[in-house]
Order: structure tokens, then sequence, then C-alpha cells
């Protein structure tokens, strides 16, 4: 199943072209640091896709709600603040005591990047 709720995150990433700057699914909760990419989708719109996306996905497996009707959200004001949101975000399954070290827990993965354009612009960067 959680590789099918992944699998979810990374066709609607790919269909609608935003950035998934890191994800953890943990157990009981998912953690998405996602930006807007080239895409014309609102932050609450791609929630949106996702959740339902994943829930029928879930539904083949079982019954029931997946997610929270609502989303928790964080506006990234700086580069500082991006970091330490992908450092929680990164050591999630470390604080729970699922793994010793992040790069052990199989959900975590980081797909885009930022750069800059030389001018002070942070610009999405395709893995």
């Amino acid at each position: 199943m959680a590789k099918s709720t992944v699998d979810c995150l990374k066709k609607l990433r790919k269909l609608f072209r935003f950035n998934v700057y890191i994800y953890c699914l943990m157990p009981d909760h998912f953690h998405g640091l996602i930006g807007p990419g080239e895409s014309v989708r609102t932050l609450g719109s791609i929630c949106g896709s996702f959740k339902s996306l994943s829930t029928r996905e879930y539904w083949s497996w079982g019954d029931g709600k997946l997610w929270q009707r609502q989303f928790f959200h964080h506006i990234i004001r700086n580069q500082q603040d991006f970091e330490e949101t992908l450092d929680y975000i990164r050591l999630s399954p470390v604080r729970r005591g699922l793994v010793e070290k992040p790069g052990d827990w199989a959900y975590t993965e980081r797909l885009d990047y930022l750069r800059s354009d030389g001018q002070g612009q942070a610009l999405p960067l395709q893995k």
C-alpha cells in the first residue's frame, strides 16, 4: 500500500508538473515539501488530487478513510526555512524511532532540487 501511495504522488507530479522537493510517508501521516513548479494548480488542488487518487488506490486494498479532510501547510519564507523544513521531513522516521539513519527509511525521497539563476532567484531543477 505504501508503494502505491508514493506511486500516486509521482504520477500526479509528472501529470500536473509540480515540484516535490521531498516527501516522507509515515505509518500514520504524510509529509511533503512541494512547490507549484510549472503547474497552474493551487496547493489545495494538488493535495486534493493526491488524496483522491491515493484513496481510490487504497480502496483496492481495504475500505474506509485514508486521509484527514484538511491538510496542514507552512509557507516557506526563505532558504533557511526551506532547509530546516527539508531536514524536519527527512528526519521524521528517525525521530519516531523507525530507523537509525534517514536513508534507511524506504518512503522518503527527494525528487526536485532548487538552483539559483545567478540573480538570487531560486528556480526548480528537475533531478
